[in-house]
């Protein structure tokens, strides 16, 4: 199949660009199409398109909670109108757990939303409308929500990254609240894997969840890095507005394709602080992953 990934310069995306050309895919990536009202655009030709671009800093988008609504509301429209007039087999939507608010069970795949920022608000909707399009059009979509993501590449202004950076310096860790929200992590390489079966096996018209089955605190795992640094200093302040403080999703959907996670997260952490260069030892660690099919 041809693989048209739209945001491929994200962390996500460009991991699952990655993947597929491991796998010998056909693929081609563009960061973010620019959609000019009242002039033509085409997307290039594909088989399935797989759409990371969103505007996903939850607490900075009370600050200007135009642009994410812009971003994640208008922009996709335009978008999806776009993908609309071609002729695909799927369009993968990345969404986020963040359109159900906070909950403090593992949640099955579900289309009513409670969202507590603009920035979540915005990705709900946007979720709202493909759902529309599918409705009316019975446009190939489905809608896929993935817990907390981390491996190579990520941004440093994401939980892990920043922690073994500054955690490595010396200097204090800022935990918010009292460090007890509970998350589910996932290694890249795992969702990627995840993404890559529901292109081939995912049914139009559905949502899945792709997460682990082990829920940690953000102090446990600010603890783990520590751990693995043999050093570290946590200090507490006030918690952000509208933060979640759980959102643990079940992948039981996901699993009946055959998929499931194979990365423990103390396995990824060393691997990251590995290929970071924050082992004294300076070690490589590799975990070890198995192989599907295809």
């Amino acid at each position: 199949m041809r693989y048209l990934v739209l945001g491929s310069s994200s962390f996500y995306g460009s991991n699952f660009v990655k993947f597929l050309k491991e796998r010998g895919e056909s693929v081609q990536g563009l960061a973010r199409p620019q959609f000019d009202l009242g002039k033509d655009f085409s997307l290039p030709s594909s088989d399935v398109i797989v759409n990371f671009i969103a505007e996903n800093t939850p607490a900075e988008s009370w600050e200007d909670p135009e642009r994410w609504l812009q971003t994640n509301i208008i922009y996709q429209n335009r978008l999806f109108e776009e993908i609309r007039k071609k002729e695909i087999s799927l369009y993968v939507h990345i969404s986020t757990p963040e359109v159900y608010g906070s909950n403090a069970h593992w949640l099955k795949e579900r289309k009513d939303y409670l969202p507590l920022t603009p920035s979540a608000v915005s990705r709900a909707c946007s979720d709202m409308l493909l759902q529309t399009y599918w409705r009316a059009y019975r446009f190939p979509m489905i809608i896929t929500r993935t817990t907390n993501v981390y491996g190579p590449g990520q941004q440093e202004t994401r939980l892990i990254p920043k922690a073994f950076r500054l955690l490595s310096q010396g200097e204090k860790f800022t935990v918010f609240g009292t460090g007890r929200s509970q998350r589910s992590f996932i290694h890249v390489r795992d969702a990627c894997r995840g993404l890559y079966i529901l292109s081939k096996d995912g049914k139009p018209g559905e949502h899945y969840h792709i997460s682990t089955q082990k829920q940690y605190s953000i102090l446990e795992v600010v603890r783990m890095i520590c751990k693995i640094l043999g050093k570290g200093e946590v200090e507490f302040k006030l918690d952000k507005v509208g933060k979640e403080h759980a959102y643990l999703l079940n992948s039981d959907k996901m699993r009946a394709l055959g998929w499931h996670d194979q990365i423990e997260l103390n396995e990824g952490l060393r691997e990251y602080a590995s290929q970071n260069g924050y082992l004294e030892d300076q070690r490589k660690f590799k975990v070890k992953v198995e192989t599907i099919d295809g």
